[in-house]
């Protein structure tokens, strides 16, 4: 029998398959939300934040905006920054409470989305509020 050749791996797919669900879906949804714009593949104005299309039951709108950004070296530069402190809250301080993780984005969204219908905002959301919201008690102290 011949030597079998080892079967052939795929970096770039194992460390997909490497990053926890909460994480892999806020990753995927930017990178999802920015390139399709991008592309020409959907309309940026139909997933931006707008009241008056949240009012006309367009809901995918609070969700969207949060992950929709700019193409170019600041959205790589957010992305990199998200992932990097999203596993790190995932693995530390919401290690194993994955609906605890869900809950705590969806209180820091529902925050800003306050925010910006006092403002009467038309703008884009963003996940940078959530930083400001990590439970300090809980984080290992710094060395």
């Amino acid at each position: 029998m011949p030597p079998q050749a080892p079967p052939q791996r795929n970096e770039i797919v194992e460390w997909f398959q490497s990053i926890p669900p909460i994480t892999k879906a806020i990753f995927t949804l930017s990178v999802v939300s920015t390139v399709a714009p991008a592309l020409g593949l959907i309309d940026p104005y139909a997933i931006i934040l707008s009241w008056k299309g949240v009012a006309k039951f367009q809901l995918w709108r609070l969700v969207t905006s949060f992950f929709f950004n700019r193409l170019g070296l600041g959205f790589a530069m957010n992305l990199y920054f998200m992932y990097r402190y999203s596993i790190q809250l995932e693995n530390e301080v919401f290690q194993g409470r994955t609906a605890d993780y869900v809950y705590f984005y969806v209180v820091t969204g529902v925050l800003q989305l306050v925010q910006q219908s006092l403002e009467n905002g038309h703008a884009c959301a963003s996940m940078d509020l959530t930083v400001r919201f990590v439970p300090r008690s809980r984080q290992k102290p710094l060395a």
